[in-house]
């Protein structure tokens, strides 16, 4: 919650309880930057790394049955290296960022001025069918709760799937600084 400076009369910074949940705030614009990970690219790159660990696994089981211990160590190397692909490309939290400018409100490439946005809120049923090439793809389907914004009538996500409480601090916050932004 934005919280007034009596001294000088002045909004001091709006914060956040949760440390996924950071807020950058500069003189003409204020930065929202959630640490997620976005289930949607988990599962696809889980299932992929499942896929690429199949023949490195046979190989390693062979390499055991015929006791051939160089076949073994690079099997287990490659096998290892594509587990660690698979968490650091799928699994590992990402930042992603919403920008608050006088003018408008900027979601990865995608700009919109404050007066297109009829309304916000937290949705789960994956928003409205867009584009693929003006959102990217971690915002264009998203799988459980996420912040969304009501422009003409479509309902757009603009952050990927949170965990139910992330999204409710994430919707508080983004509700302050679009009030803030929206009325300067």
């Amino acid at each position: 919650m934005a919280q007034w400076n009596s001294d000088k009369g002045a909004q001091l910074a709006i914060t956040s309880t949760r440390s996924d949940i950071v807020v950058e705030e500069r003189p003409c614009e204020a930065t929202l930057t959630l640490v997620a990970r976005n289930p949607l690219v988990s599962w696809i790159v889980t299932v992929v790394g499942a896929f690429a660990c199949v023949w490195p696994v046979v190989i390693l089981a062979y390499g055991f049955l015929m006791s051939n211990y160089g076949t073994v160590l690079i099997m287990t190397v490659l096998t290892a290296t594509i587990v660690w692909l698979t968490w650091r490309i799928g699994w590992r939290p990402r930042p992603f960022a919403m920008t608050f400018s006088r003018d408008s409100l900027q979601v990865g490439r995608q700009r919109f001025a404050y007066s297109d946005i009829r309304s916000f809120g937290v949705s789960g049923y994956g928003g409205d069918v867009v584009d693929p090439v003006s959102i990217g793809v971690p915002r264009n389907v998203t799988i459980g709760p996420h912040v969304y914004i009501e422009t003409g009538g479509r309902h757009l996500p603009i952050t990927v799937g949170l965990k139910a409480a992330q999204a409710k601090e994430a919707l508080r916050v983004f509700g302050e600084l679009f009030a803030r932004y929206r009325s300067a």
